[in-house]
């Protein structure tokens, strides 16, 4: 798995509107994602994951929350995230972090509208809504 995604994630860092995070602990890897700027201080997240090995720790609250932190030091006013039915994993990570369910169409960057998705948004803009 950690081949793969590491694959996954080299293949997004040339691209200027991508942010990819990966945090290490002594050469370990431990978590990743991706953000992608849709204009105007909108940013989508995806690809969040932390090695299986890692997990329940608080390692991706804290990747999370430096990524909002640091979208908002770049002007974001907000975040989006695409969360699978049935990943509630991913749903209570996000929800720690302060992302809301919306009811709009869970639709990411490429216009790709994912039926069985629903969209959050983190407000990150002038609410400090990351402590």
């Amino acid at each position: 798995m950690r081949s793969s995604y590491r694959e996954l994630l080299e293949g997004f860092v040339s691209d200027q509107g991508h942010l990819v995070l990966v945090e290490e602990d002594g050469g370990a890897w431990l978590g990743a994602l991706r953000a992608v700027s849709c204009g105007g201080g909108h940013w989508f997240v995806e690809a969040v994951e932390t090695d299986p090995g890692a997990r329940r720790r608080g390692y991706g609250s804290l990747l999370l929350r430096h990524v909002t932190e640091y979208l908002r030091s770049l002007g974001a006013s907000d975040v989006t995230c695409i969360i699978y039915g049935g990943n509630e994993a991913s749903r209570r990570l996000h929800e720690s972090c302060g992302f809301e369910v919306t009811d709009e169409d869970a639709v990411d960057p490429w216009g790709e509208c994912d039926e069985c998705g629903v969209l959050y948004r983190l407000a990150v803009g002038a609410d400090d809504n990351l402590s």
